[in-house]
């Protein structure tokens, strides 16, 4: 996991730079401290609201696409436009781009985005 490592690296960096224009105090980086909501970082914004924030990385120069867990997805669901999704690309490289993305299950509902199941964890049940 270096790459999302590095990329969480960037965004906590992002927010830390840029915490007074986005509101966002008391920032996190909850994956570090081994906590799994279904983000990775998180801050309060000026209400005291927790504002979540799932970071994915790419050493390439943009996504495509983007692979997210059941708990990920149920998160964003839940927490809707106090969730984000930053994505970093070029992430390894000496200028790395961060795109964010606010509320991703409103893009679903919108039309403008699809969520594609690819993998099914099939498990056999005690019969016993």
């Amino acid at each position: 996991m270096p790459i999302g490592r590095r990329a969480e690296e960037i965004a906590h960096r992002f927010l830390l730079q840029r915490s007074e224009e986005l509101g966002a105090k008391n920032i996190r980086w909850i994956s570090q401290e081994g906590l799994t909501p279904g983000w990775d970082l998180q801050y309060e914004n000026d209400d005291g609201e927790v504002i979540a924030v799932e970071v994915k990385g790419t050493t390439g120069p943009l996504f495509g696409s983007i692979d997210i867990t059941t708990g990920e997805w149920n998160a964003a669901l839940s927490m809707a436009d106090h969730y984000w999704l930053y994505l970093v690309a070029n992430c390894c490289g000496t200028e790395p781009i961060v795109q964010r993305i606010q509320n991703p299950a409103r893009l679903l509902s919108a039309g403008v985005a699809e969520l594609t199941p690819v993998v099914y964890r099939f498990s056999v049940l005690d019969r016993s």
